[in-house]
């Protein structure tokens, strides 16, 4: 299996291409997403002081003792206020419709599936809880510039299928809706290693399409 790098720049930064250069990145991106499901995007235009700002805020936090960080647990994983979720507390693989609760179990999902070995922090820009100081302006930042490429991408998928450009902007309204997910995998115990939980279990996303940030720096064994 090849995975695509599709360049989205005709449609991230327009005025420098014309309707041909589009064409051309509407037919790689379809080909791409009917045979594979996925691709790298390239081209986007997000600068890199700007996913660097978010990382570090977000070392800086998840470094954090877990009393400091418990206090921005709003509720259940999936609740509206977003915030932090300890370790060992969702399990995704469970269930499609509660993203990690015990009700409505997709098929195949296994009831004693163990719960999953990360942290998150969901950031929501319009959520009432207040996000942690050093978080707040990086993870602003970071939100408005993954709502600019999302709109890049629907506006690529759009022309792939030829739709009107503005086709999906009705699916993503209001846009403080869509949530910015940041998971945090520390390093695990003898116990948790020799367990037969998993960082993060198999599950279906919800939202349409989900933006990964890749870590250039972890190579993992790769890197041994």
């Amino acid at each position: 299996m090849v995975v695509a790098t599709i360049d989205i720049s005709p449609f991230a930064n327009p005025a420098a291409h014309d309707d041909a250069a589009r064409a051309r990145a509407a037919a790689d991106w379809d080909r791409a997403m009917s045979d594979v499901g996925f691709a790298v995007v390239a081209g986007h235009g997000v600068a890199p002081e700007v996913v660097g700002a978010l990382r570090s805020a977000a070392h800086e936090f998840f470094e954090r003792s877990a009393e400091a960080k418990a206090a921005y647990c709003h509720g259940p994983y999936g609740n509206p206020l977003g915030g932090y979720t300890g370790i060992g507390t969702e399990a995704v693989s469970r269930t499609r419709d509660t993203h990690g609760g015990d009700g409505g179990r997709s098929a195949g999902a296994s009831a004693a599936a163990p719960p999953d070995l990360v942290e998150s922090f969901i950031f929501k820009p319009a959520s009432p809880a207040a996000a942690p100081t050093c978080l707040d302006k990086p993870a602003s930042t970071y939100h408005s510039e993954l709502l600019r490429v999302l709109g890049c991408l629907h506006q690529l998928t759009a022309a792939a299928l030829s739709l009107p450009a503005d086709y999906f902007e009705r699916f993503y309204s209001p846009h403080a809706e869509v949530s910015l997910r940041l998971a945090y995998y520390p390093a695990l115990s003898a116990s948790e290693q020799a367990s037969s939980a998993v960082r993060y279990g198999e599950h279906t996303d919800y939202t349409g399409f989900t933006l990964l940030s890749q870590d250039e720096s972890d190579l993992g064994e790769e890197g041994a």
